[in-house]
């Protein structure tokens, strides 16, 4: 899949840009750059907190890896979400996602990653969507039952929770 063919999904108040090569580029070139090729203003603080380590994940994976959050009006870079990568022989993938501080709160995060569990159970091979909450961020536990994950138990990491949905039945 090239930079043409890679997907973009709208959401109601957001577009989701899967990052490409050419974005991949543009964001370690600089910020400005980023700005540029999204076509939009970048949100204050750009990046969000804990995203720097995803930048390695941001190349050109057709949609299974980073997806950039832009507010539609006005055109403004407000997020980041992304999965894990295609998904494993099991069929999981593991989404993660983080918010400029000023734009949480506003059902941006909700609408994102409903838009992005969308996409992922458009593919037959996705069979569930695993997910990650710090034990004490109500807000982003919230994020993860409001699109319909479960909690099942601890995460990987001290303190952090895990979440599971599994695809819906075609009943």
């Amino acid at each position: 899949m090239d930079d043409e063919e890679a997907p973009r999904l709208f959401t109601g108040r957001l577009e989701l840009v899967a990052a490409t090569a050419e974005l991949t580029r543009a964001a370690a070139e600089s910020a400005p750059a980023l700005a540029k090729a999204l076509a939009c203003e970048l949100g204050k603080g750009w990046p969000p907190a804990g995203r720097a380590q995803w930048a390695s994940k941001w190349s050109a994976l057709g949609g299974w890896g980073e997806w950039f959050i832009v507010q539609v009006k006005p055109a403004l870079l407000v997020g980041s979400i992304g999965l894990s990568g295609r998904p494993d022989g099991a069929g999981w993938v593991e989404l993660d996602w983080a918010m400029l501080p000023a734009y949480e709160r506003k059902g941006y995060a909700t609408e994102a990653m409903g838009g992005l569990i969308d996409w992922a159970f458009s593919h037959a091979e996705v069979r569930r969507i695993r997910a990650h909450a710090p034990r004490h961020a109500a807000a982003a536990i919230r994020v993860l039952e409001r699109n319909g994950l479960s909690h099942v138990g601890d995460g990987d990491e001290p303190g952090a929770l895990r979440f599971e949905l599994a695809r819906p039945s075609d009943d």
